[in-house]
């Protein structure tokens, strides 16, 4: 497994995972079956204890994963 680090455009938010391989940019990432993230930037470290730290934008909320009351709009 692969070490990666996200962080998220627009907020602080950092969010260590593992994947099988660095995704590349403009793809698509599922994390946890609820959040997709689109990969913007992807930089590969040498001397961290993470493979690759990846700038992300959250891409969508699937609504049905989410625990919790479900409210319509």
């Amino acid at each position: 497994m692969i070490k990666l680090r996200l962080i998220e455009i627009g907020t602080d938010k950092v969010q260590d995972i593992e994947l099988t391989r660095v995704p590349t940019i403009k793809e698509k990432i599922k994390i946890d079956d609820i959040f997709t993230f689109e990969v913007t930037d992807v930089l590969h470290l040498t001397s961290s204890s993470f493979d690759a730290e990846l700038t992300v934008k959250k891409s969508g909320v699937n609504l049905n994963q989410i625990p919790g009351p479900k409210f319509r709009r």
